[in-house]
């Protein structure tokens, strides 16, 4: 299975992904309402679905085999300490200027990470990519879907309900 960003280019992909992280952050900051909050979380949610494999492509393609491990096993750290620092400095920024600030902080973060982007990752991309497997693609969406579905309604809906067991096993 050809990924898009073997076929686009990584580079282009992640800059993509963060872009468009960026814009679903200022639209749940701008958002009126819990709908619209949704709307714009899923945005956010494509644009990091977007940068989470172009990353770890890059990472791939730029160091050697040797140095792979402790590069990846950096970037994962480094992830997991922001995740940590995010949700401390989270609840401090909503007490101090409410909830739509929070999503306020990922603007600039977001615009420091497309110019390094830009300015210190080399483009590069699988030159055998002929295709993306859009049924792949389409089937882990779905098989996604499926253990989404049953993580978030399972415990409303019981864990023995056809709806929960199926969209278990089907994910």
């Amino acid at each position: 299975m050809e990924a898009s960003d073997d076929h686009f280019g990584r580079k282009r992909i992640l800059g993509y992904g963060i872009i468009i992280f960026i814009i679903g952050s200022v639209l749940s900051a701008l958002s009126r309402d819990i709908s619209q909050l949704i709307a714009a979380q899923c945005v956010i949610g494509f644009g990091a679905v977007m940068m989470l494999p172009a990353c770890l492509s890059i990472i791939n393609v730029s160091f050697l085999e040797s140095e792979k491990g402790r590069a990846i096993g950096l970037w994962a750290g480094l992830g997991a300490a922001f995740g940590v620092a995010g949700f401390l400095l989270g609840g401090l920024i909503i007490e101090a200027f409410g909830w739509r600030a929070i999503f306020s902080v990922n603007i600039p973060i977001g615009l420091f990470a497309l110019f390094l982007t830009l300015k210190f990752v080399p483009e590069s991309r699988n030159p055998d990519a002929k295709h993306i497997d859009w049924l792949g693609t389409l089937w882990l969406a779905l098989g996604l879907l499926g253990i989404s579905y049953a993580l978030i309604y399972g415990p409303l809906i019981g864990l023995r309900n056809p709806s929960f067991i199926g969209s278990i096993a089907g994910g």
